[in-house]
C-alpha cells in the first residue's frame, strides 16, 4: 500500500466515501459550525442517555464546551447579519467570548428590528447566557481544569444534571438560530431587491 493509504496525510479524503467530510462548501459556514457544534452535543446526549451516563464525569467537558461554543457563534452570527439588516456599521463578527456582552448587542438589535414582539424569550436567551458566564466567563472552563495562573476554573461547580442543562441550552440555542436565520433572510431579500 502507498503511504497515502496507510494516512501519511492527517486531513485528506479516502476510499471509504462515507466518513470524507465536506468542508469549506459555502461562503459563510457560521451556522453550519454552530449546527456542527450542537449535533456533536447532541450525540453526546443521546449516548449518555442510551448507557445510563457511562463516562458522563468525563463527557460533561466536551458536552458544554460544545454548547456554549454553538451560542457564541450564533450570538456572533446574529450581531452580524443584524448590523447588516439595521444598516449599522459592520466590524465582521464580533471577537472574543464574552457572551452577555454579545448578548447585549444581539438583543438591542433584536429588539429594535421587532419592536412589537413580547420580550420573555430574549429573556430565557439571557438567563441562559447569563448561567455560561458566570461558571465558564471567557470559553475556557470546561476546555482546561486551570486557568494561566493555575486557578481551578470551576471552583464553585460540583455536580451539573446534563437533561435540565440541555433542555436550557437547547432552547437558547435554537431561539438564538432562529434570530440568527430570521436576520440573514431578511438581508438576502433586501440584497435580491437591489439587484
Amino acid at each position: 500500500m502507498s503511504t497515502t493509504e496507510h494516512g501519511s496525510d492527517l486531513f485528506r479524503s479516502a476510499k471509504d466515501w462515507q466518513l470524507n467530510a465536506c468542508v469549506n462548501f459555502g461562503h459563510d459556514d457560521w451556522d453550519v459550525y454552530a449546527e456542527g457544534y450542537r449535533r456533536a452535543g447532541e450525540i453526546l446526549i443521546a449516548r449518555l442517555a442510551a448507557t445510563n451516563g457511562e463516562s458522563i464525569d468525563f463527557l460533561v467537558y466536551p458536552l458544554v464546551f460544545l454548547f456554549r461554543h454553538a451560542l457564541e457563534l450564533h450570538l456572533k452570527s446574529a450581531i452580524r447579519w443584524g448590523r447588516l439588516v439595521l444598516n449599522r456599521p459592520s466590524r465582521g463578527y464580533p471577537l472574543g467570548h464574552k457572551l452577555i456582552e454579545f448578548w447585549s448587542d444581539c438583543r438591542a438589535l433584536a429588539e429594535e428590528y421587532w419592536p412589537d414582539d413580547p420580550t420573555d424569550l430574549l429573556d430565557d436567551i439571557e438567563r441562559t447566557l447569563r448561567e455560561f458566564e458566570k461558571h465558564d466567563p471567557d470559553g475556557q472552563a470546561f476546555r482546561y481544569s486551570v486557568d494561566t495562573g493555575g486557578t481551578r476554573t470551576k471552583p464553585r461547580l460540583t455536580h451539573i444534571n446534563l437533561r435540565v442543562f440541555y433542555e436550557q441550552a437547547i432552547k437558547a440555542y435554537n431561539l438564538l438560530d432562529g434570530m440568527s436565520t430570521a436576520f440573514e433572510n431578511a438581508w438576502q431579500e433586501w440584497c435580491e431587491h437591489q439587484a
